[in-house]
């Protein structure tokens, strides 16, 4: 017999079913133990882990955005700047190999949208005071 609460965590889960490498499980299985998890629950945990890092990442972009947008108008290549260009590129590349070149445009995407800014180059400064290359995520 089904009751509203059973019905409720019905229409909000769903049960997942998937092939996966004995490797990965074995991975998995080690990070489970070392929490006293099953092997479901520690998948489910992962992937919620995975869900907030990916929104507190896209929060970090979202400052670094706005700060080097502000700080580049008033002097654009001060070793401030070029530091936090760095951890621009860095995130980027980061939120790149985890999720996907796909998934990092829609959030450079949605941080153009939200805060009507640019998206700074990342092209780096070099000792004779110009900048070589392209970045395509840039504008």
């Amino acid at each position: 017999m089904y009751t509203n609460s059973n019905m409720k965590a019905q229409d909000t889960t769903e049960v997942v079913s998937f092939r996966i490498d004995h490797k990965i499980l074995k991975q998995f299985d080690r990070l489970a133990k070392d929490e006293s998890r099953s092997r479901g629950n520690m998948i489910a945990v992962l992937l919620n882990r995975s869900v907030a890092l990916k929104e507190a990442w896209t929060q970090k972009l979202e400052y670094l955005v706005k700060m080097i947008n502000e700080e580049q108008s008033k002097q654009p290549d001060t070793p401030f700047v070029e530091y936090h260009r760095g951890m621009f590129c860095a995130l980027k590349d980061t939120i790149a190999s985890v999720y996907g070149e796909h998934e990092k445009d829609r959030i450079l995407d949605e941080i153009r949208e939200r805060t009507n800014l640019q998206i700074p180059h990342i092209v780096p400064l070099y000792n004779d005071g110009n900048r070589y290359g392209f970045d395509l995520d840039e504008g």
